[in-house]
This record gives C-alpha cells, sequence and structure tokens, in this order.
C-alpha cells in the first residue's frame, strides 16, 4: 500500500506536468483536484500516514497511468481519436475522485454518515459535472484556437459537424461510461463492509 500511497501522489503530478505540456487543461484541472483529494485524509488527520481504505485506493492511480501512456504513445505515434480515448479515461479518474472526496467528507465528520449507494451516486454526478466543465473549457479552447463555434459562425450553412463532436464529446462519453464505471464500483464496494469503506488507513 506504501508504493500505491506515494504512486498516487507522483502520477497527479506528472499528469499536470505532461497535461500542461501539451495544453489538455482539462487534464490539468482534474490533476490539481485528484492531488487535493489524495492528500486530505493527511490534512484532516494531520498524519501523513493516513490514507483510503487499500480496495478503494488502489483504483486511484489507474487512470493516470492510462493519460500518461496514452499521451506518450500519441506524442510517438499520434493516435487516432486520442480525445476519445482521453475522455474515457478522463471521466474514471473523475468518479474516482468523487468517490475519494465524499469518502473522506463521510470519514471526516463524526455527524455525516453517507451510504455506500450516495457514495456511488456522487462520484457519478461528480464526473457528470466535470463533463460539462470540460466542455466549457474546449468551447473556450477552441474560441482561441480559431474555431467556428458559436451559431452565428455557421449562419451561412458551413458545415458544424466537427465542432459539435469536439464539444459535445465529454458529455457524450461521461452520460454512458459512468453507468459501466459505476457497476465497476458497484461490484467492488459490495467486498466492503460499509462500516469499513469510510474509514481512514495507515499506510502499511
Amino acid at each position: 500500500m506504501r508504493a500505491v500511497y506515494y504512486l498516487s501522489i507522483i502520477l497527479p503530478v506528472l499528469a499536470l506536468a505532461v497535461s500542461g505540456w501539451r495544453g489538455d487543461w482539462t487534464w490539468s484541472l482534474l490533476s490539481v483536484i485528484a492531488l487535493i483529494v489524495i492528500l486530505l485524509p493527511a490534512v484532516i488527520t494531520k498524519d501523513f500516514n493516513q490514507t483510503y481504505h487499500k480496495k478503494v485506493a488502489v483504483l486511484f492511480p489507474i487512470p493516470f497511468v492510462a493519460y500518461l501512456v496514452l499521451s506518450f504513445i500519441d506524442s510517438a505515434v499520434s493516435i487516432g481519436h486520442f480525445d476519445v480515448y482521453s475522455y474515457a479515461v478522463q471521466t474514471f479518474a473523475a468518479m474516482v475522485c468523487g468517490m475519494l472526496l465524499m469518502i473522506s467528507i463521510n470519514a471526516g465528520s463524526s455527524e455525516i454518515k453517507i451510504s455506500k449507494r450516495w457514495i456511488l451516486l456522487f462520484s457519478i454526478a461528480f464526473a457528470c459535472m466535470f463533463a460539462i466543465v470540460c466542455m466549457f473549457v474546449t468551447y473556450a479552447q477552441m474560441s482561441a484556437d480559431g474555431w467556428l463555434v458559436s451559431n452565428d459562425d455557421f449562419a451561412n450553412g458551413v458545415d458544424n459537424t466537427e465542432s459539435n463532436r469536439h464539444l459535445m464529446l465529454p458529455c457524450f462519453l461521461t452520460t454512458f461510461l459512468s453507468l459501466i464505471y459505476g457497476y465497476i464500483l458497484r461490484c467492488i464496494f459490495k467486498r466492503i463492509p460499509k462500516t469499513e469503506i469510510s474509514l481512514y488507513y495507515g499506510v502499511d
């Protein structure tokens, strides 16, 4: 678990650096959120040996490893439709961040007790909310890059298929993938007693 814990800190930092270099600003934002989430137990308890239950903590590094691998492959050979794969991985990363954030709120409060179903629902909602943020970030980035994105730009019959694809992709993928990822998380949750999932654990 100690290796997983340190990887969970190092990988978002690497993802932040790589996404900044590539101009993947939504990944940059998510990497910052992920760093905050993974360090929340240490901040709340003032003990940097505290982390989440090992069966959920082990999920945290997976999407960041996948993003880094995809980015390096894309830099080397240019992956077709890289944005599709990137958003698919990003959806899982956002769901894991949302899940751990809710677990941390639950663990850090003696008054709030949240069931596993609500934790799962919040993780899906968090991923969908982040997809909406991605859409607005993509809109701003496309506008800055000179893309035609507003309704006035297409008033004279200009084809807007490609612009719409880029703008709608985050929400479209998240809508469907969050259900699949949610089912996977539900299967993992079933293996964790409800009294254990919302506790902090020492890094062993």
